[in-house]
């Protein structure tokens, strides 16, 4: 007679689901001591929706959403529901859920051939442009790897990423530019455009978010409003932070100084740094010509500093009202006879300064000495 030994096991010993439970469980470093009640309270919404095909969860800058996300993603291999990818904006956040994945005691690869995590027993840990691009192991092509759970860290980091991925330049004689002009939009529905636009105002603040999430967001502006940026500094690792392009062959020169204090005034060092990024475009586009642009809480130059010829200051005032204008101006692109009309969003972006001849005049001042 066959012996039934389940009910020797004892109950505690179960796999658990939940994230706090699992937390509790790890063999991890010191330093995680316990959840703290914002990530607990996170962690309990979403185990009671883990069902929802989508969850969107958004918490603050130093919150510690890699640990949550990790937790989330360990819960769903507990269930069955793997493999279970993360997706980081780059490489050195890739880097930093793998080390934090360590500390914690959860097992992590950077690998998504490992047979590990396609066997749904270890969380994957990849760089947004692992999964978006046209030859993916994850979904192009005969072979491919599937995905049972994912956390997109960072999503509006990631968007701008996914965008670049899939984005042609074309100049505006070429025969197909007028086609595209005329698409109905680069959005899929007018929420979407909305919430990417609260979302850009929500990162376009002085210490609200860290210097690359800043950096980030002034270059999904200029694509909003139809303007090729790039992040030279980030991409390059020279030049300035951001760099427009815009028609006729001028260019804004932009350093983002969000995490400066107020009242300290522009330092020499950065004065400087704005100089030398325009020395850098001197160089690389010796028959273009460009605007230094400087976002600091201050306009006036501290002693010792000296101010790069033709230099503008984005401080708080203009700032702001570049968010108020951009709230407004996504607001109204969004009736369905403005979107679809070349036309009238080119006026929506003029009355609303957003356009690359108004911009400057209206949202910097001229430094002051």
């Amino acid at each position: 007679m066959p012996i039934d030994f389940s009910d020797m096991l004892d109950a505690d010993d179960a796999v658990p689901f939940h994230p706090r439970d699992i937390f509790i469980t790890l063999n991890r470093a010191s330093r995680f001591s316990f959840p703290r009640d914002i990530q607990t309270e996170v962690m309990n919404r979403w185990f009671d929706a883990r069902d929802n095909r989508d969850s969107v969860i958004k918490l603050n800058v130093g919150s510690g959403k890699t640990l949550v996300g990790l937790l989330l993603l360990q819960s769903s291999l507990n269930e069955g529901k793997g493999p279970a990818l993360y997706v980081s904006p780059d490489n050195q956040l890739s880097r930093q859920v793998l080390q934090e994945a360590t500390e914690l005691g959860i097992d992590a690869t950077d690998n998504p051939r490992d047979t590990s995590y396609i066997a749904g027993e270890r969380i994957c840990v990849v760089n947004v442009y692992k999964l978006f691009n046209g030859r993916s192991i994850f979904g192009v092509g005969t072979r491919q790897i599937s995905i049972g759970t994912v956390v997109i860290d960072d999503t509006h980091a990631c968007l701008s990423t996914i965008t670049q991925q899939f984005r042609i330049t074309l100049r505006n004689t070429h025969e197909a530019y007028k086609k595209i002009t005329n698409h109905e939009g680069r959005f899929i529905d007018p929420t979407t455009m909305v919430l990417f636009a609260d979302e850009l105002c929500a990162d376009l603040q002085f210490g609200a978010v860290t210097a690359s999430k800043f950096e980030a967001a002034i270059n999904d502006l200029a694509w909003f409003i139809g303007i090729k940026g790039q992040r030279p500094e980030r991409d390059y690792n020279e030049g300035p932070d951001n760099l427009w392009a815009l028609p006729g062959g001028s260019f804004f020169v932009i350093e983002c100084k969000s995490g400066v204090t107020s009242g300290e005034g522009i330092s020499k060092r950065d004065a400087g740094q704005l100089g030398q990024s325009v020395e850098w475009f001197q160089r690389r586009y010796p028959a273009s010509t460009c605007l230094p642009i400087m976002i600091h809480e201050d306009r006036v130059l501290r002693t010792g500093a000296s101010a790069v010829p033709e230099m503008r200051v984005v401080a708080p005032t203009q700032l702001q009202k570049l968010r108020d204008n951009l709230k407004e101006l996504a607001r109204q692109l969004v009736a369905p006879d403005v979107t679809r009309n070349i036309t009238a969003v080119a006026e929506r972006l003029a009355h609303f300064e957003l356009n690359a001849n108004a911009f400057a005049n209206a949202f910097s001042v001229p430094v002051r000495p």
